[in-house]
C-alpha cells in the first residue's frame, strides 16, 4: 500500500484547492457574516416555531433590519405582517448559592418566560442574500455492488449496521459511528450515491479514529476533515463525484482553513488507498451468506464516543466524549445530556419520536453545544434548554464537569 499513490495525491491537492477557493469566496464569508448575526433559541422555541409552521430563518423586527436583502438594501418586515411567538427566558443569580453549582459558584437561573415576538422569512418584503453553500446529496447512479462491499468492511471491523429504521431516526446526520456500542447508523433514506459516500465516511471515522487507551482523543473539526477527505478520494477513485457535498463539509468542519486539510495528507491517502485496495479484493471474493439481523439496542443512556456524518451549524453537533449521560423523557421524545471535557462544553441532543401528521409538523432533532465552550457551567445549560434541570441530573453533571474540568 503506497501513501504517496500519484493518483489520490493529486485528488487531494485538487480537494485542497478547491477548499481554499471556497474558503475565501464572497458566498461563504457572507454566510459566516450571517451565522455570528442569527439569534440562538432554545430547543424548545425551535420546536414552538415548527408548530407554528416557521419557513426559513427567524429573527426580531430590528434584527432583521441588520441583514442585507436580495436586490440590496437590507431586510424589512412588511407592514401588516404576522409575527411568531417565542419564549424568552427570565434569569436571575440567586441570593445564596446552588448546593449543585458544586464549587459554591452562583449561577443563573431560568425563573420564568415572557413572549416575544419574531418574524420569518415569509413576512419580509425582500429575501435575505444568502448564497447556498450547504452541502448536497450526491444523486449520481452507484453500482449496486459497491454498497455491500463497504458494508462487509464495516462488519469485518467488528462493528454491526443498525437497521434501516432505527438509522434513519439519525437525522440531520448522514450516519453515525458510535465506538463504544461498536455500531454504525447509516440512512437508507438518502439517494444510493450519498449512502456510498457515507458508508466510506463512517469507515475511515473506524480505520482513523477508533479510540485507543495510549491515544490522545483527536479534535472533533480534524477527524471529520479526515473522514470526508476519505470518502472524497474513494468515491472518486469509483467512479464519482462527491464534490457538491464535500466542499462545503469539509470548509465548515476546518473553518475554512485550507491548511488544516492539507495536514492530513499522509494519513488520509494511507487511509484511502487500503479502503479501494479492500474494496476492489471484496468485489473479487464472492459474498458471504447475510447474519441474521440484528436486535434494537434500546436508546443510548450510557458511556459512548459518537462521531457523525453531520454538517456544523452555529450550534454544532457535539462528539460526546467518555463519561455517564443524564437521559430526560419529554413529550414529544427524550434528551440525552452530558458533559464535554474536550470542548468544555455541555451539550445536549433530544430525540423526538412524535410523527407528523394532520396536526402536527414533523419532529425535528435539536442539538445544542457543540461549540468549543459554548455552554460551560449548568445554569448556562438550562438557560439554551430553556427549563430547569431536576436537582439529582444538575448535581451529577456537575460532578461529572469536576471530575473531569476540560
Amino acid at each position: 500500500m503506497n501513501a504517496s499513490d500519484p493518483r489520490m495525491a493529486a485528488a487531494h491537492r485538487l480537494l485542497v484547492d478547491s477548499v481554499r477557493r471556497l474558503a475565501t469566496s464572497t458566498d461563504w464569508r457572507t454566510v459566516l457574516d450571517l451565522a455570528r448575526q442569527l439569534p440562538q433559541y432554545s430547543p424548545n422555541n425551535c420546536l414552538l416555531l415548527a408548530a407554528q409552521g416557521a419557513h426559513g430563518m427567524v429573527m426580531g423586527y430590528r434584527a432583521w433590519q441588520r441583514i442585507p436583502a436580495a436586490g440590496g438594501g437590507r431586510c424589512q418586515v412588511r407592514r401588516g405582517a404576522k409575527s411568531l411567538a417565542v419564549l424568552a427566558p427570565i434569569t436571575r443569580t440567586p441570593s445564596e448559592p446552588d448546593p449543585a453549582g458544586g464549587d459554591g459558584t452562583a449561577v443563573r437561573r431560568v425563573v420564568g418566560y415572557r413572549r416575544a415576538a419574531v418574524f420569518d422569512q415569509r413576512a419580509l418584503i425582500a429575501p435575505p442574500a444568502v448564497p447556498d453553500v450547504t452541502p448536497r446529496p450526491l444523486t449520481a447512479a452507484a453500482p449496486e455492488q459497491l454498497r455491500p462491499a463497504v458494508d462487509g468492511l464495516i462488519t469485518a471491523a467488528g462493528y454491526r449496521l443498525l437497521p434501516a429504521e432505527q438509522a434513519t431516526r439519525i437525522a440531520p446526520s448522514n450516519g453515525l459511528t458510535d465506538f463504544a456500542a461498536r455500531t454504525v447508523a447509516l440512512r437508507a433514506d438518502l439517494p444510493a450515491a450519498q449512502q456510498l459516500k457515507t458508508a466510506v465516511h463512517e469507515l475511515a471515522h473506524i480505520r482513523l479514529h477508533t479510540p485507543h487507551p495510549a491515544a490522545e482523543p483527536m479534535e472533533r473539526g480534524r477527524a471529520e476533515v479526515e473522514a470526508e477527505s476519505v470518502a472524497y478520494l474513494v468515491t472518486a477513485e469509483l467512479g464519482l463525484d462527491a464534490s457538491a457535498h464535500t466542499l462545503p463539509y469539509l470548509t465548515g468542519w476546518s473553518g475554512g482553513d485550507p491548511d488544516l486539510v492539507l495536514a492530513t495528507a499522509q494519513r488520509v491517502i494511507t487511509a484511502a488507498r487500503g479502503i479501494a485496495d479492500d474494496l476492489t479484493l471484496q468485489l473479487r471474493t464472492p459474498a458471504p451468506p447475510a447474519p441474521p439481523p440484528p436486535v434494537d439496542p434500546p436508546p443510548p443512556a450510557g458511556e459512548g464516543l459518537v462521531l457523525a456524518d453531520t454538517m456544523p451549524t452555529a450550534e454544532p453537533a457535539g462528539s460526546p466524549t467518555p463519561g455517564a449521560h443524564v437521559v430526560l423523557g419529554s413529550r414529544s421524545g427524550w434528551w440525552q445530556i452530558g458533559w464535554d471535557p474536550t470542548h468544555t462544553t455541555f451539550h445536549a441532543q433530544h430525540h423526538p419520536t412524535r410523527t407528523a401528521g394532520p396536526a402536527h409538523p414533523p419532529a425535528r432533532s435539536v442539538r445544542i453545544g457543540g461549540a468549543p465552550a459554548a455552554v460551560p457551567t449548568v445554569g448556562a445549560l438550562e438557560e439554551r434548554l430553556g427549563f430547569a434541570l431536576p436537582g439529582t441530573a444538575r448535581a451529577h453533571l456537575d460532578a461529572d464537569r469536576r471530575t473531569r474540568p476540560g
